[in-house]
């Protein structure tokens, strides 16, 4: 990701596979240390592989992961968000959007977003991606 806004934008989810969680302030460095059979479980990610922004001006597509629900549908990075299911997002935050994303696999999604001026709707149905 290439946003300067989504750096250091790490979990509790994430950082809670690590046996050992170090800040280092003075050397503005994160240390994270993996238990010996490695980290427990699966990095967290949303059934439908969609990354948001929600620190920018408006909530736009962050990032969709490869061969996803979101990447299938053809939704892009810099797309502006504009409706779940029909229902406005643009006064949503991260925690309300997460409850949404983290569907069971099989749950569709309708999304409709602004790319160059022009609206789209694209439906995705969730699944497990890892």
């Amino acid at each position: 990701m290439e946003s300067a806004r989504l750096q250091g934008n790490i979990g509790q989810a994430e950082l809670s596979r690590f046996s050992s969680v170090t800040l280092d302030y003075a050397g503005k460095r994160l240390i994270l240390e993996a238990p010996e059979e490695g980290p427990g479980g699966p990095a967290p990610v949303n059934n439908y592989g969609l990354g948001i922004d929600w620190l920018a001006e408006e909530p736009v597509v962050a990032f969709t992961w490869k061969d996803s629900p979101a990447s299938g549908a053809g939704l892009r990075e810099g797309d502006l968000l504009l409706e779940f299911d029909g229902e406005p997002v643009d006064n949503w935050n991260h925690a309300r959007a997460t409850d949404r994303l983290e569907a069971a696999p099989g749950t569709t999604l309708e999304v409709t977003v602004e790319r160059d001026g022009e609206e789209l709707t694209v439906e995705m149905t969730a699944r497990e991606l890892l």
